[in-house]
C-alpha cells in the first residue's frame, strides 16, 4: 500500500466508526467509478490536507461539537 494511503487510514482510524463508516463507502464508490482528472484547485486542497494532517493540525473536539451542533437537524 503507498504511504498517502496508509496516512489517511490511520488518521481515519482515529475518527468514530460512522465517520469511518462514510469515508470507507465514498473511497468504495469513487474505486468503482470511471477515472477522471482532478482540477488545480482539488490537487491544491489536497496537498493543504496533506501538509495540515502531516503538521498535526486538527480539529479540537469543541471545534468538531460546534460544528456538529451548528449543522445538526432541529
Amino acid at each position: 500500500m503507498i504511504k498517502l494511503l496508509e496516512l489517511a487510514f490511520e488518521v481515519v482510524r482515529q475518527l468514530p466508526e460512522d465517520r469511518q463508516d462514510e469515508l470507507a463507502q465514498g473511497l468504495i464508490q469513487a474505486a468503482e467509478t470511471k477515472k477522471r482528472a482532478l482540477n488545480q484547485a482539488q490537487l491544491d486542497s489536497i496537498d493543504r490536507g496533506i501538509a495540515d494532517a502531516n503538521a498535526g493540525s486538527f480539529a479540537s473536539n469543541e471545534e468538531i461539537e460546534a460544528l456538529r451542533a451548528k449543522y445538526r437537524p432541529v
